[in-house]
C-alpha cells in the first residue's frame, strides 16, 4: 500500500509541473516568450504522456510488476533536463 502512495505523490507531483508550465507558457521562470513556448510545446505532451503511461499500468499491472517503474525513471529523468534547459535558456 505505501509503494502506491510514493507512486501518487510522484505522479501528482508530475502532474503540478505539466500544470504549471502549461498555465505559464508564455513566461517559465523570466524566459522570453519564444524561449517558453519552445521549452513547453514538448514538456508538457511528455510530462502528460508518462502520467498516463506510469497511472495506466500501475492501474492495470498492479505496483509489483516492472513497467510502472519505467515510467519513473522517464519522468525522474526528464526533470533535471527540463531544469537544465532553464538554467542555460536563463544564464546565457
Amino acid at each position: 500500500m505505501a509503494i502506491i502512495i510514493l507512486y501518487v505523490m510522484f505522479l501528482m507531483i508530475l502532474g503540478f509541473i505539466a500544470a504549471y508550465l502549461w498555465l505559464n507558457r508564455n513566461n517559465v521562470f523570466g524566459l522570453d516568450m519564444a524561449q517558453s513556448r519552445r521549452l513547453t510545446k514538448w514538456t508538457v505532451p511528455f510530462l502528460v504522456v508518462d502520467i498516463i503511461f506510469t497511472a495506466g499500468t500501475l492501474w492495470i499491472k498492479g505496483p509489483d510488476n516492472f513497467l510502472p517503474v519505467i515510467g519513473l525513471i522517464v519522468g525522474g529523468l526528464v526533470l533535471p533536463v527540463i531544469g537544465l534547459i532553464i538554467v542555460q535558456e536563463t544564464f546565457d
